[in-house]
């Protein structure tokens, strides 16, 4: 218990920092410090990390470089995370005990956000 709220002090901390010094951060399509369930990996992550790890070269990579995750190669849940459309929570929720639901990816809405992703991805 003590571990966890450490970590979000020390979040908190930073962020405080970064607002008092002015420090302008880079706004990402979507917000870093949101929790959800992916589904391919079966495990909660942050919506940061889900863009980090697609970023990453699938099958081999070259010398260095990290490999891309085999259940993200075949993901389809990075347009729901991208359009926000995902069940999530925030980080500080997540570290206190909170659990974001699960998408459902079978509901026509997400259903119609998956196949336009996919078209525009071939």
């Amino acid at each position: 218990m003590a571990a966890v709220s450490t970590v979000a002090r020390v979040l908190h901390m930073s962020a405080q920092y970064l607002a008092q010094s002015g420090a302008k951060q880079e706004e990402p399509s979507v917000a870093k410090d949101l929790m959800f369930y992916c589904i391919p990996q079966k495990a909660y992550m942050r919506t940061e990390n889900c863009t980090n790890l697609r970023r990453r070269p699938a099958g081999k990579a070259p010398a260095g470089a990290q490999p891309m995750l085999r259940a993200c190669e075949k993901c389809t849940m990075y347009a729901l995370v991208d359009n926000e459309k995902v069940p999530t929570i925030s980080l500080d929720a997540y570290l206190g005990g909170g659990k974001p639901k699960i998408a459902n990816l079978q509901a026509s809405a997400n259903k119609k956000i998956i196949a336009a992703s996919q078209v525009r991805a071939d």
